[in-house]
């Protein structure tokens, strides 16, 4: 009796494979029809070998498919429902596509297809689509109520449509998240989602709450032209993270931050932070605009108290200054700001670096005494051959005397040039000059440091 039992499971199983197979041959299109409920109530209609089931429900229809496979198109063209559509535990191998459709509502999941497509379609009530797809793809349609999406997605592409209600997308895992020139009447919510590749937010209008948070960011963001529900609404983006974009290079791990790429409309209408994100200009019109974006950015932070990342994207926008004007030397420039006094944020290391330098002039000058002052003497009153013999027998006295002639070429705001030998002793005139500029140069860091 159990190896019967056993044969007829068997059996069943080779059945269904074989109706299956018999499936996959076969495409599903309905055109230019409007549903309406069967005249009897006890009827339950089954289109394609009973892959949608079509129940009748208070003289309105439901279009609902449950626990189905498809390995082929569903295409809706211009029907008109006057209920919702039902898929749960369903799937399709290709598009599942609403073409210049009208209908109630729609609720899918859990849910499974090669592309769903929206063309030119309405939606009267909430949609919501739990699903795993490699393509969304929403163009000129118009939503009246909410649209919620939750699942693992490719890539969502909404261009030209309208949302009465909410776009929120819940626990979404994506490549690619694209809004052009669409409306969103109510609020914009990200919620714990996780994104791999970019996000394109362009020229779309947003009148409720923009909203994104516990999610893992993308290596780009593109934010321009949108158009908020007041002039001065910011978008906080400080509270996700980029945890994602973290790698491993030669044993040693990397953490590379969201690139945003900002245009002059919306720069004051983020707030960033520079542990998660990096200010990219790789795609503005001008110089000007690249400032602009900066200083907006920067004035953001300041009056939100971010001090570290306001220091952090001043260092840049120096930068970014640097590499504009200095050119083929913006890679000296840059480091010696850095090295000098980290672009104004370790103003201490002036002093340090006084010290050094000093001391190396001490030095060059205590060795080539002789030749030095020989050269240059600032005080005529002295006589530099008794000095120099000086020197040369006492240590201490040479010490001393080095000293003091550091100091006064170092600490000068000027030297008397006519005491300058030049002709007998042209390499050490030029290596006094040398000493004497650095000084200078310290000794205008100093005054900064000092007003500062």
């Amino acid at each position: 009796m159990k190896n019967v039992t056993i044969i007829i499971v068997i059996l069943l199983k080779i059945t269904i494979c074989l109706s299956a197979q018999n499936i996959k041959t076969r495409v599903f299109r309905l055109n230019d029809h409007v549903f309406r409920a069967p005249s009897d109530e006890n009827t339950i209609d089954s289109i394609t070998t009973g892959i949608t089931l079509m129940k009748r429900k208070n003289q309105d229809l439901d279009i609902v498919m449950s626990n189905t496979y498809y390995t082929n198109m569903i295409r809706f063209t211009k029907f008109n429902f006057n209920k919702r559509i039902i898929l749960h535990d369903s799937g399709f191998d290709q598009e599942l596509v609403f073409d210049q459709s009208d209908f109630e509502g729609l609720s899918m999941g859990p849910f499974f297809a090669g592309k769903v497509i929206w063309y030119n379609s309405k939606a009267h009530d909430n949609i919501y689509m739990q699903l795993i797809t490699p393509k969304i793809e929403i163009s000129i349609s118009n939503f009246k109520r909410g649209l919620e999406l939750n699942g693992k997605i490719d890539l969502l592409d909404i261009e030209k449509s309208k949302i009465g209600g909410s776009l929120f997308l819940n626990d979404v895992s994506s490549n690619i998240i694209s809004l052009e020139e669409d409306t969103i009447n109510l609020d914009f919510r990200v919620i714990n989602g996780s994104f791999k590749q970019k996000w394109e937010i362009i020229s779309s209008v947003f009148n409720g709450k923009f909203e994104v948070r516990g999610c893992q960011l993308p290596k780009d963001i593109f934010f321009n032209k949108n158009t908020f529900r007041n002039d001065g609404y910011k978008v906080n983006l400080t509270y996700n993270k980029t945890d994602s974009l973290k790698s491993n290079h030669n044993g040693k791990d990397i953490n590379y931050k969201c690139q945003i790429h900002l245009d002059v409309e919306n720069a004051g209408n983020v707030i960033i932070d520079s542990k998660n994100f990096e200010i990219k200009l790789d795609s503005i019109s001008s110089y000007e605009d690249g400032l602009i974006i900066y200083e907006k950015i920067m004035n953001t932070c300041k009056d939100l108290g971010m001090e570290e990342s306001y220091r952090d994207f001043d260092v840049s926008y120096q930068k970014y200054r640097i590499k504009h004007n200095w050119l083929h030397f913006s890679d000296f420039m840059i480091w010696f700001q850095n090295y000098w006094w980290g672009f104004g944020y370790s103003k201490s290391n002036i002093i340090t670096n006084i010290l050094y330098a000093f001391v190396i002039s001490f030095f060059i000058f205590f060795i080539l005494y002789k030749q030095v002052f020989n050269t240059y003497f600032p005080n005529e009153d002295h006589n530099v051959q008794s000095i120099i013999i000086d020197c040369s027998k006492n240590l201490i006295e040479r010490f001393k005397v080095v000293f003091f002639y550091t100091s006064i070429v170092f600490f000068s705001w000027k030297v008397d040039h006519e005491r300058i030998d030049y002709r007998k002793h042209p390499w050490i005139s030029l290596l006094i000059y040398a000493i004497y500029t650095v000084g200078i140069i310290h000794l205008a860091y100093l005054a900064a440091f000092v007003l500062a």
